[in-house]
C-alpha cells in the first residue's frame, strides 16, 4: 500500500490497482526486459471527451498531443506518479482512478531531442490510467463548462478537450506527420 504521505492514499484506488503502489526502482528491478524508467500517463474523460495537451515547441518531441503524464522518480509509486504529473501539467487533483487503461513498452533510442534535456534513453514502460479528477473551478470555455486546466508552459502550449473523430485528427495530421512520433502512443487512448 501507499505510505501515509502519498498522493494517492486519499483516492479510492480498486484492490486490482495495488501492484501500482510500489516504488518505481522496486518495479523496475522485477521487470524482466531492462528499463530506463517508468512512465504514468492520465486520461480524463468528462462529457465524452478525452483531455490532450500539446507539447511546447522547444521541448522534447515538439507540438506533439499527449494525455496528461511523466516519469516517476525511483522511490516514488507509479498511482503516485500519475497524481503528481496530472497536477503539475494540468493544475487538476485527481479524485479517482477507477481503472488501468493499458501498459506498454516504448524503445525512445532514436527520437531527436529538440533542446530540452532528456537523460535516459532506451525502453520505458508506460502506464495508461483513466482518472476522474475534482471539479474545482469551472470556467465557461467556448465548449461550454470546462475544467480549469492550467498549463506549464515550459512543457505544454495548449490544451483540448476531443472527441474520438477529433482525436483521430490530430494524430492523422500532428503528430505522424512529426518525425518523433512512434506508432502506438496515442492509438492507446
Amino acid at each position: 500500500m501507499p505510505s501515509l504521505s502519498s498522493p494517492s492514499t486519499h483516492l479510492n484506488i480498486p484492490p486490482d490497482l495495488t501492484p501500482y503502489t510500489i516504488p518505481t526502482s522496486t518495479y523496475i528491478s522485477t521487470h524482466s526486459t531492462p528499463l530506463v524508467g517508468v512512465v504514468s500517463a492520465a486520461v480524463i474523460i468528462r462529457q465524452n471527451k478525452v483531455l490532450l495537451l500539446q507539447r511546447a515547441p522547444f521541448d522534447d518531441c515538439p507540438n506533439l498531443w499527449e494525455v496528461p503524464g511523466g516519469a516517476a522518480h525511483p522511490q516514488e509509486t507509479i498511482l503516485d506518479c500519475l497524481v503528481r504529473e496530472l497536477h503539475e501539467e494540468t493544475g487538476l487533483r485527481a479524485s479517482g482512478i477507477p481503472r488501468m487503461l493499458g501498459e506498454f513498452e516504448w524503445d525512445d533510442s532514436a527520437l531527436e531531442s529538440n533542446g530540452g534535456v532528456s537523460e535516459r534513453r532506451g525502453t520505458w514502460k508506460i502506464f495508461m490510467f483513466l482518472v476522474t479528477v475534482e471539479e474545482g473551478e469551472c470556467l465557461l470555455g467556448e465548449r461550454g463548462v470546462d475544467l480549469d486546466v492550467r498549463l506549464d508552459p515550459n512543457e505544454h502550449q495548449r490544451y483540448v478537450w476531443v472527441e474520438e473523430e477529433e482525436k483521430n485528427i490530430l494524430i492523422n495530421n500532428k503528430i505522424k506527420n512529426n518525425h518523433n512520433y512512434k506508432p502506438g502512443l496515442v492509438e492507446k487512448i
